[in-house]
């Protein structure tokens, strides 16, 4: 699913020059979960989150977003799939998965690859846009109108994702989200590898 932002990387990142104050809220509700010293996100786009987080190692699949990233200084990138992650067992201490699991082909195969990875007790940050807010709603309907990435994004319910959180072998331990439109447009899961 990665090649729909292949040569569209630009028209992505502008969404968050458009929406600077939605990103900044997102970027603090996502900061207040992080721990942990070795940190990457998975699908790491355009770098805007991993720059703000500080974060140093990003993978995602599209080398148009990893070129974009690159230029917004994020030190370590790594093109790789979520599904099959280049790295040894029990690597990091944390990882996020920011509005990624909407855009993967297998999300639940992609959260054991992040059990792997992440060393016991290992946090990961899974931020979403429930299929079931406000905001999920009015994505949902530009997609069906043909929106590039939307048409191309399967969204979940809260439920959904707890639930694919704990048949990976995690613990949902902290939950925060950003009103856009209502209440639980933006959600912030944070969980445990067990």
């Amino acid at each position: 699913m990665w090649r729909i932002f292949e040569g569209k990387a630009e028209k992505y990142d502008e969404w968050y020059e458009v929406n600077r104050e939605i990103f900044e809220r997102e970027v603090g509700c996502i900061e207040r979960l992080i721990e942990g010293r070795n940190i990457a996100e998975i699908g790491v786009g355009t770098g805007r989150f991993a720059e703000k987080l500080k974060v140093r190692i990003g993978v995602d699949a599209s080398l148009d977003m990893l070129r974009i990233a690159k230029k917004r200084g994020v030190k370590e990138l790594v093109r790789g799939d979520a599904h099959n992650l280049p790295f040894k067992d029990s690597t990091f201490d944390c990882l996020l998965f920011i509005v990624t699991l909407c855009f993967l082909d297998n999300p639940t195969k992609a959260l054991n690859e992040a059990n792997r990875v992440l060393k016991l007790n290992g946090k990961l940050i899974a931020a979403i846009v429930p299929k079931d807010s406000e905001l999920g709603r009015r994505y949902i309907e530009k997609a069906k109108q043909g929106h590039r990435f939307y048409s191309r994004a399967k969204f979940y319910t809260l439920e959904e994702v707890k639930n694919m959180l704990e048949g990976a072998g995690f613990e949902v331990i902290d939950l925060r989200s950003v009103k856009i439109v209502s209440e639980l447009d933006f959600v912030c899961i944070k969980a445990v590898k067990g």
